[in-house]
């Protein structure tokens, strides 16, 4: 899913230097990654751009923890010193990363699966695993955890605030088994959420996201025809997120922002309307074209500001 969502938006990118542009404000972020000389000062940075953060499951309980593991602190110091690029002279550091820059969604890929060197097998990680409603990602941005670097940070734009919007799922084992999705409607008034499973397309309680897609362990019972009495079991969850969807929250809009925002949703209607004739075009069973462009149009009419 991870590779497909990068491929995808790697292929978006190529069509026109514009849909470039829209794909990077939207889902492009900067990673630094800090070294902090501690006895002379000098701090040493290098970025790197990100379309997904990649948070493990392994031994982490939640997608805050798995955040604090992307920006946990190491000392390097006694036979591990750091030499100064500034000073050259060898000196203790801290090296860290953290987020210097975040898009408009914010993309997690859960690390649910693992290698095993005793079995030389994939394995998946179905321990449990939640995340929020919201999030705010100010304890991991680089102006909060290397401050003395706060005069040369770049003014962040935007809200640190982000809300869920969607999750793909992940049933079965590494070997095999099954994607979908639950994807919240922010264009409803009531704000709907969907699952979105193959050709079925129904309604989803948001407040079943936990027992849907946070994984760990779940209480069954089994009747024993020996002792001829019921068993209760505790087995693993083989259902579990696999990716999560932030979107950021959105600021007052000013006047100057009036012509980006037109310029997104003229690339979003154009983009909506090439795959939908690609997908035609492409499609074995030809359905209604009407009901097509109607579902279409309603989509591109509701997202207009």
């Amino acid at each position: 899913m991870a590779e497909f969502f990068i491929d995808l938006l790697s292929k978006t990118e190529e069509m026109t230097p514009e849909l470039k542009n829209v794909v990077k404000k939207t889902f492009c972020g900067t990673l630094s990654n800090n070294v902090v000389s501690l006895d002379c000062g000098h701090v040493s940075t290098t970025t790197e751009e990100f379309y997904t953060v990649r948070c493990q499951v392994a031994e982490m309980r939640s997608l805050y923890q798995g955040l604090e593991e992307v920006c946990v602190k190491d000392m390097l110091e006694g036979n591990n010193m750091y030499t100064c690029s500034q000073c050259s002279a060898k000196v203790r550091a801290e090296k860290r990363a953290c987020f210097k820059s975040l898009p408009d969604i914010l993309a997690f890929n859960t690390m649910r699966y693992s290698f095993k060197m005793v079995t030389m097998m994939k394995e998946k990680v179905n321990t449990h695993f939640s995340f929020p409603f919201r999030l705010d990602m100010t304890p991991h941005m680089e102006q909060t955890l290397i401050p003395n670097k706060g005069k040369e940070t770049e003014n962040l734009e935007g809200s640190l605030e982000y809300e869920l919007i969607g999750v793909t799922v992940d049933t079965g084992t590494a070997d095999g088994g099954h994607y979908y999705a639950f994807i919240r409607d922010r264009t409803s008034v009531k704000d709907k959420w969907y699952s979105f499973n193959d050709a079925e397309v129904k309604t989803f309680d948001p407040s079943q996201i936990a027992s849907e897609c946070f994984g760990g362990e779940m209480s069954s019972r089994t009747y024993d025809q020996v002792t001829e009495k019921f068993l209760d079991l505790s087995i693993e969850r083989i259902i579990s997120a696999y990716m999560l969807f932030y979107e950021r929250v959105p600021t007052t809009l000013n006047k100057d922002s009036d012509g980006a925002v037109d310029d997104i949703t003229i690339m979003s209607a154009k983009l909506a309307t090439s795959f939908f004739l690609e997908t035609f075009i492409h499609a074995k069973e030809k359905l209604n074209i009407v009901q097509w462009v109607e579902v279409l149009t309603k989509q591109l009419d509701s997202s207009v500001p």
